[in-house]
């Protein structure tokens, strides 16, 4: 690992994730990090956008859970089943990192349909190519089309799911939800036992994405509270 800053605190702002509570994150810049000092990292509750890594440090409240899941015990339920059904003329790849200008209109016709806002080439290659951690690409393709990409960080013991875009009319369930299929697969595939997606807060939602889209039966919530006994979520300290 190459440190390219300290260790910094940022400055209060109004939390994503709980109504009426400030959230502040501690961050550094690091890139070269190897599958054993990311898998360390990611266990001490860290992510990672670009060569920037963060983590809440909000004095007081431990109310945002990073989401493990064991894939060993993971089993697709009936509704997900259908959903891949749903998804079989999709043919998804994982490779390595690689900018493009189909990745490009994806991921700009997403940020721009999804949150209303354009975005910079530059800083998209910068943030999802720069070699900061071993990584792989998902690309989801349709009649030989790109219609959604993902971006999947390669630690030691599992993955983590960093980013997902897709092209505006693709039916969000479908879309969503492939993105964890292909995730568990490869750690299944390369032995690796668990798969990070972010950030469970009060709104039961992984980086914006409501409960729903990944059935609360198959991720151990129960009752809008997380269900620990399953083994399937852990709390990182």
């Amino acid at each position: 690992m190459r440190f390219l800053s300290d260790l910094r605190t940022a400055d209060p702002v109004d939390c994503p994730y709980l109504p009426n509570r400030s959230f502040i994150q501690e961050y550094f810049f690091a890139d070269s990090l190897s599958h054993r000092e990311f898998s360390r990292l990611l266990a001490a509750g860290w992510r990672r956008f670009g060569n920037f890594f963060f983590r809440p440090n909000c004095p007081g409240c431990v109310r945002c859970i990073p989401i493990r899941v064991d894939v060993r015990s993971l089993s697709p339920t009936r509704s997900q089943r259908r959903i891949i059904t749903r998804g079989r003329d999709v043919r998804m790849e994982a490779v390595e990192p690689r900018p493009s200008d189909e990745a490009w209109l994806v991921y700009s016709e997403h940020s721009l349909s999804q949150f209303g806002k354009g975005t910079d080439r530059e800083d998209f290659e910068r943030t999802f190519f720069d070699k900061a951690v071993p990584a792989f690409q998902t690309e989801y393709r349709l009649d030989g089309n790109l219609i959604a990409l993902g971006f999947l960080d390669a630690g030691d013991e599992g993955m983590s799911s960093a980013y997902f875009s897709f092209r505006a009319g693709m039916v969000e369930t479908l879309a969503r939800f492939t993105q964890r299929v292909p995730g568990v697969g490869l750690c299944s595939g390369e032995r690796r036992t668990m798969v990070l997606f972010g950030l469970l807060g009060s709104r039961m939602s992984v980086h914006g994405i409501q409960s729903p889209l990944w059935p609360p039966s198959a991720a151990g919530l129960r009752n809008g509270r997380v269900d620990s006994s399953g083994g399937l979520f852990h709390r990182i300290a």
